[in-house]
Order: structure tokens, then sequence, then C-alpha cells
């Protein structure tokens, strides 16, 4: 049985921090869809239900997190860093080839923030869990 509570560690944390903003974000774009437009810069000419479609697509993930971090699933949070990297690389290419608005960088450089600041607090943790420090609050 998986038991829930507050996220334990830097790690589960900076999934913690993700997984609310993605819900928030994702919330904010089923309710106004003009908003993930807007803040992607991207004109409003009839985008059919590709901006809902992408904004609960963003709940369900900031879903997987919340529930990640606050069941302490640390498998979850070490998958997360190369993705999290692969997102980054992807969207930044996009926008490098004229695939993409601009205001997708932002985007992808959420992604790198996290990413490394996910991978970070994990080799933190073992670092002091080899040590035989507490690294897990």
């Amino acid at each position: 049985m998986i038991s829930y509570g507050r996220p334990r560690g830097a790690a589960a944390w900076s999934v913690f921090v993700f997984g609310t903003a993605a819900m928030a974000i994702g919330v904010a774009g089923l309710v106004s869809p003009d908003f993930f437009l807007a803040a992607m810069n991207v004109p409003a000419a009839d985008p059919g239900p590709y901006p809902r479609t992408n904004a609960m697509a963003a709940t369900n993930v900031g879903a997987y997190y919340l529930l990640a971090a606050c069941s302490n699933t640390r498998l979850f949070f070490a998958w997360t860093v190369p993705f999290r990297m692969l997102t980054f690389t992807v969207f930044t290419g996009m926008v490098l080839f004229d695939a993409a608005p601009s205001g997708l960088l932002g985007v992808a450089a959420w992604e790198l923030v996290g990413a490394l600041w996910t991978g970070s607090a994990l080799a933190y943790e073992a670092r002091m869990a080899r040590r035989g420090e507490r690294g897990v609050a």
C-alpha cells in the first residue's frame, strides 16, 4: 500500500513544486485557453481544441508529480530528470528551427531548471545516504 504525506527531502520538494505549477497552469488553461496562447505568444486565430487539450495534459502531469512527491516515489523522481532534459532539448530545437513560437523557450527553461534541481537534489541525497547522514527529511 502506498502511503501519502508531505514530501520528504529536496528531490521530493522539487517534484512537488513542479507538480503544483503544472497543475495550476493546466487548470488556468482549461478555464481560459487564451491564457495558454498568450503565455506562449501564439496567435489566437482559431486554435481549435489544442490549448485545452494541452491544459488537460498539464493538469494530469501535475497530478502525477504531486502524487509521486507525496508518496516519496524516488524512482519516479529519477525518471523525470532525463525526460525533462529531453523536453528542454526538443522545445529549444523547435524554436531554433522556427517550428514553434519563441514563447516556448520559457517552458524549455522551466524544464531545464526543474531537471537540474531534481537531479542535483537526488545526487546530494545519495551522497548523504552513503555517508550515513540524514539526507531525506
